[in-house]
């Protein structure tokens, strides 16, 4: 060991995470606690048992990233590992355990790409040599910016590289293994060589005839074409897949196979099996007739996917970065709906914080808000016509769209710009920044130009998606509506547009109205003429893909599928982007009417549910089939209460608990009625007698309303709010 090795730990025992816990008490703990006999942790115990007073150590989560990164991929999946906190070591207890470090407290968690492992110990020795290793660690210690095209051009982890990526596939089946401990390993080696398609003992396994999964189900002879479709989308070795979702969708196709084609496919398999006469011990039938046969993976996969996003500090945001859509569900006040802000928080700021005030403006525009109710429509939520007041007084009415839509249409501008290049990026700003700074300095009702057959028009109304130009000699229309984007798409085209014909070449693949062309014409050439005279910067940083999460608040007090309408299909997370996209109910007043709407992968959606409220039973079963339901219980959210002063706090926590208890052990009760923490936080204003006269008591009589002892219950209630505890006087008399 020398002090140029640098330890590289990870904090995640069972399914627990112990980062927070370690920093703040100074310390690491390998785990492995009641299983030192493990062969794995033998192999871990003698890299921590070489570790030294001194030795630099790292506390890391590693994952894999196909989005969101800060470099040209191709959306190949990357390895990503996060450095949470940098440490010296201080003492090594030799417990066959734990270190006592000192972490650093200035030190600012970032990410490193390629170069990664996720074992729970990894020894990185640096030798001088510029190679991985040695930008690895300057990057830890001296804060060296990664040199990216070193590790995209390098040959070792090039795409192209089969050896490599066979290494890679290896790599990960061995890594599954060792998630498992040795006493399962009887179940789980066969399954994985089912997933992977290969036996890594030639010696001894050389005779089986195994072939992928893939290949397997293409033996069926009665598939439909729809099946074929199906299996095409399935890889060879299912270890390449790295995204649980994404495995799990392929694995409910493979299942689907299988239970259709039960019988033929079973013969199959025993044709395989057979070798010199002999059935084969664990490849039979039991591997693929039961759904298990991936659960080992998926819950491998599971436990990666929520350190992937360890930078949050939630387990309900990592959770929704897993499932895109996810309702909270629980008893009114359990702090849903600030649970909802503070996991949008935690997702827009990559864990910096889950206070929504602590966000900057931009992120802040990272996260939308609505509250269904029962008026609340379609027109309200994706788009509808409304009332419009014309500068001559005349009324009409136009197309707006709604509040998710406008939402949505924000996400998919950052999710389309992050996949293309600086380059192109860069235009597609200066493009923007021209046409904005060009509006900007329009004078309404002033500012005149004209078109080639000699109409004058000027700017009437100008707003962020449109331009209303007004043409009083026109006789066919006095109004004519340009779009910002299509003036930016020009722009940025760089083509020098001689004739409003050129125009209509150029968008000869949207279906559009052309007689405005000879209007753009007319913008453009001012625009081409003032340039010069609009003043903007470059950005010299790649626009990356940022999430943007969605909250819809009282979600099941709306009329589901009147808001929803079609777009039930395109916010299902396996339907996301143009695979989802559908033609809205107002498509044919659309300037295009052929472009449909679609969700991008970089939007998420919590909804917020109160498990009593009448309407949950009008709750759309297509709609509970692609949300994921997760209980907030008012015990968890206790957290909410620190905004009280400590006396009042305590009070508060024992209030809540003891009137808890007594409603579930209420008749026709149950914990889905138990009194969230949100209403004590009214104890700012006012105190607890007032509480429960004014708002808890009122609550409570509605739960019980039509039971023959309301009475009795509601003196039970009344004593379990105001009991007091003896716990003080107990810890006095024990002192």
């Amino acid at each position: 060991m020398t002090s140029s090795d640098v330890f590289f730990v990870g904090a995640k025992i069972g399914d627990k995470d112990f980062s927070d816990e370690f920093i703040k008490e100074g310390k690491w703990q390998l785990g492995w606690f009641g299983q030192e006999s493990n062969e794995n942790y033998r192999k871990m115990l003698a890299i921590l048992e070489d570790i030294t007073v001194g030795d630099t150590i790292v506390l890391k989560s590693t994952y894999t990233r196909s989005k969101g990164l800060p470099f040209e991929h191709d959306d190949k999946t990357i390895s990503v590992m996060k450095l949470k906190k940098l440490g010296t070591v201080t003492q090594n207890v030799h417990d066959g355990h734990t270190l006592l470090v000192n972490w650093e407290p200035d030190f600012k968690p970032k990410e490193w790409y390629f170069y990664t492992n996720r074992k729970m110990i990894w020894k990185v020795s640096d030798t001088g040599e510029m190679d991985s290793a040695h930008k690895l660690i300057q990057f830890v210690k001296n804060d060296m910016t990664q040199d990216y095209k070193y590790f995209l051009d390098d040959e070792k982890v090039s795409s192209s590289n089969e050896d490599r990526l066979q290494f890679e596939l290896k790599e990960r089946k061995q890594d599954f293994l060792d998630f498992f401990s040795k006493d399962k390993w009887t179940s789980v080696i066969p399954k994985a060589d089912w997933l992977s398609g290969y036996w890594d003992d030639e010696e001894n396994y050389k005779k089986i005839k195994l072939v992928p999964i893939k290949q397997l189900l293409s033996k069926i002879k009665n598939l439909t074409p729809t099946e074929n479709e199906y299996i095409r989308h399935i890889p060879d070795n299912l270890f390449s897949i790295t995204d649980s979702e994404k495995f799990i969708r392929i694995a409910d196709l493979i299942n689907g196979i299988i239970t259709k084609h039960r019988p033929e496919l079973k013969a199959i398999i025993d044709s395989l099996n057979i070798v010199e006469g002999k059935r084969r011990r664990h490849w039979d039938y039991s591997n693929f007739k039961m759904r298990s046969w991936y659960q080992n993976y998926q819950k491998y996969l599971d436990q990666y996917d929520s350190e992937g996003n360890t930078a949050m500090l939630l387990q309900e945001s990592r959770q929704l970065m897993n499932s895109k859509n996810m309702i909270l569900r629980g008893a009114p006040g359990t702090g849903k709906t600030f649970l909802a802000k503070s996991m949008a928080a935690d997702i827009v700021s990559e864990g910096a914080t889950t206070d929504i005030t602590n966000l900057s403006k931009e992120q802040q525009s990272q996260i939308g808000f609505v509250q269904f109710h029962p008026s609340y429509d379609y027109t309200d939520f994706v788009e509808g016509l409304r009332p419009l007041t014309r500068t001559d007084g005349s009324m009409g009415f136009e197309l707006k769209d709604g509040t998710f839509t406008c939402f949505v249409k924000q996400a998919r501008q950052n999710f389309e710009l992050s996949r293309k290049s600086l380059q192109e990026q860069n235009i597609e700003n200066d493009a923007w920044n021209v046409v904005d700074a060009y509006l900007d300095n329009v004078e309404l009702l002033e500012d005149k130009l004209k078109i080639q057959s000699g109409n004058e028009f000027y700017f009437e109304v100008i707003d962020e998606e449109n331009i209303q130009l007004a043409v009083p000699k026109n006789e066919i229309s006095s109004k004519v509506v340009l779009k910002r984007q299509t003036l930016k798409d020009m722009v940025a085209s760089e083509i020098e547009f001689t004739r409003s014909k050129d125009i209509s070449n150029f968008f000869s693949n949207r279906k559009r109205r052309r007689q405005e062309d000879s209007y753009y014409f007319a913008v453009y050439n001012d625009i081409k003429e003032k340039q010069k005279n609009f003043k903007h910067e470059t950005n010299e940083l790649k626009v990356v893909e940022k999430p943007f999460v969605f909250i819809i608040d009282e979600i099941n007090r709306g009329e589901i599928s009147k808001i929803f309408g079609e777009l039930f299909y395109s916010i299902d997370p396996g339907y996301r982007g143009m695979v989802g996209s559908v033609s809205t109910q107002y498509a044919n007043l659309h300037d295009d009417p052929s472009e449909k709407f679609f969700v991008p992968e970089n939007v998420y959606i919590i909804g917020t549910m109160n498990d009593i409220d009448r309407s949950v039973d009008s709750f759309d079963f297509a709609m509970r089939r692609r949300f994921r339901f997760v209980e907030v219980k008012a015990s968890n959210q206790l957290k909410m209460l620190d905004e009280l002063d400590d006396d009042t706090k305590e009070q508060a926590i024992q209030k809540l608990t003891n009137l808890n208890n007594a409603i579930s052990a209420t008749d026709e009760l149950n914990d889905n009625y138990q009194i969230g923490p949100s209403y004590f936080l009214k104890l700012r204003q006012i105190g607890f007698d007032d509480l429960w006269d004014d708002y808890l008591q009122p609550l409570l009589k509605e739960y019980i309303r039509g039971m023959y002892n309301e009475n009795d219950i509601m003196d039970r209630f009344q004593q379990a709010y105001n009991q007091v505890s003896d716990q003080d006087d107990d810890d006095t008399n024990s002192r």
